[in-house]
Formats: C-alpha cells, structure tokens, sequence
C-alpha cells in the first residue's frame, strides 16, 4: 500500500537532521492533507469534561492517560499530515496575492505526562526548502478546557535543535543573508508549530466528541522487502497503520432482514440524557442530565477488499 504522505517522506529523508525515518514509519499516522487545517471543523465538548487518568493496557500493565484539559491522545505516538494556505510577509506593510502559498506539514507527536513532544517538518510549495522544529509544548501552559486553540501557549525547543539553528542564524548573519536574531529567524517556524499543534488537539477532541472514529487500515499480507531497498528507501518497509476517519466501518456482508437483523457497524453519538428511572434514585445525579460517552456498534475488526479495518479503542477500553 502505497503511502499518501510519500511526497514529504523523500523530501525529509534527503534533507532532515533531526529525525529518524526508520523509526517514524512504524507508527500509526492521519493523512489530512487533502484540505486546509482551516477547512476543518473538529468536534469539541460542551459540558462533559473527565478526569480519570488511570488506564489499563492489553498485556496487564498501566498507565496514565494521556490528555489536555479533556482533550486525550490516542495513540502513545503517531504521526499526522495537514496543509494550510499561508501569506508570507517579506516586507512590512506591503501585500502581494502571489506571496500566499500553500504550507504541507508532517510531523511527529508523542504526548508525555508533562509535555507534548513533536517534531514537525513542512515545506512550501514549489520550494525546495526544508524547514524542522523539534521540541515540546508544556501542558502548564494551555488553560482553556474546551478550546485549547484560543489558549496562550508556546511551543520550547528541544536544547539540541536550538543550539544548531542558533549557528545556523550566526552564520546567516557573518554572511549578510539575516539581520534578524535567533527569536525573530524562528518566529515563522513557531507559528507553523502553534497551527499544527493546535490542528492535532482539534483531531484528538474529534474523535473524542464527534460522529467518526479512528479505523487502522492495515493490509491483509504483508509484503516482502528487499534489505538492501530498504536500506536507501526507507519508506518500502513502513508497517505503520493509516488511520481513517470513518462513520462506519465496510459492510463485508449482507444487510440482514426480519426484526432480528445485526445493524451495520457504526458509531452511536454520545449525547446528554435525564436520570429519571426509579432505579437511579439513589444516584447522585437523579433527575439530573448525565452525558453518555459515544460507543460503537458492531464488530470491531473486519477484512475488505485486501485490507484489514480495526477501530481504534480509546485507552480506557484497551483491556
């Protein structure tokens, strides 16, 4: 199966410093670059919001959940595409249609319990500059538990990354190419870094809050692959799943009929719901609203058209 973020994968393979592709191609990863982050509109909570951290894992162990204000991660690692239509300012004041270009970003997140690591790679179109950023988010800093974009927070550069950039401007500067110092070279960077972050925590509230669910898609059988291929491309031995976002899961059967029939598997919507039962009398919450959490119908993994579909488990379900 060829992979949809081929593009960027060369581009960064051929030009990156900061990032192990080997390693990267393993892990499950959202292909949205097939329109503007803007363009985008993610679910989010209205009242609900949780607070247990404590899960359990399939092989018996434990770990915290991983999440910001409401907002919970997946995946322990995954890697995530997005594009955007940006305007570059190369002079003050002055405006020029032809200087908005469209911005392809790749890029790494691996939440912590503390910070938010990511590195994140993007390129203009029609350039053949690379630009990177690695670093971390601190989770101190997002205050808003419902809308983290409107939050004010910073993203920090890992102490490597900034002391080879910060060479990088010193060197720029001996040769007359930048009058600028470090914060203002790096102000652009920070801002594509604060639109991809705040992308991936709108994804991680939709699927949390909204009408899809993450689906991996794997093949049925795995390929074989030349060492030496491998080796100078990377990218033909990548096994990590792409994840989709569906609103049911491929029919591999049939509808069946009479009053019995298995309805086909699909997301139910959480939604909010009024304890009137004599049964919950004793509940806290009785003849109060409760919200129900969204929950699937239906199997869980299915085979289709060469190709296996798992739902994605939120954590807490992942026994």
């Amino acid at each position: 199966m060829k992979r949809p973020d081929l593009e960027m994968i060369r581009v960064i393979n051929k030009r990156s410093k900061f990032v192990d592709l080997s390693d990267a191609l393993n892990l499950p990863f959202f292909h949205l670059s097939y329109k503007n982050i803007a363009d985008f509109e993610f679910a989010v909570a209205d009242e609900h919001k949780e607070s247990r951290t404590l899960v359990k894992l399939r092989n018996g162990g434990q770990r915290t959940r991983h999440y910001i204000k409401g907002i919970e991660w997946v995946y322990d690692r995954l890697v995530l595409t997005g594009r955007d239509n940006v305007l570059l300012d190369y002079a003050e004041g002055t405006y020029d249609p032809d200087d908005e270009k469209i911005v392809k970003y790749w890029g790494i997140i691996e939440p912590g319990e503390e910070r938010d690591y990511i590195y994140l790679a993007y390129q203009y179109a029609e350039e053949n500059s690379l630009f990177e950023w690695k670093g971390y988010y601190e989770r101190s800093g997002i205050k808003d538990d419902v809308h983290p974009e409107s939050s004010h927070i910073e993203p920090c550069e890992d102490p490597e990354y900034e002391e080879l950039m910060r060479a990088q401007v010193d060197l720029y500067q001996a040769m007359d190419l930048t009058q600028v110092d470090y914060d203002g070279y790096m102000k652009g960077i920070r801002q594509h870094v604060s639109a991809f972050y705040r992308f991936a925590c709108g994804l991680m509230s939709h699927l949390k809050y909204g009408d899809k669910h993450a689906v991996e898609v794997t093949p049925s059988k795995t390929p074989k692959i030349n060492p030496v291929l491998k080796r100078d491309r990377p990218w033909v031995g990548a096994s990590g799943p792409q994840v989709l976002l569906l609103d049911r899961m491929p029919a591999t059967q049939s509808e069946g009929t009479g009053t019995h029939a298995s309805p086909k598997p699909h997301r139910r919507r959480g939604h909010w719901k009024t304890l009137s039962h004599p049964r919950f009398r004793h509940h806290p919450q009785y003849q109060k609203k409760i919200y129900v959490k969204p929950s699937f119908v239906g199997p869980r993994q299915v085979s289709y058209e060469g190709n296996i579909y798992r739902l994605v488990e939120t954590l807490e379900n992942a026994l």
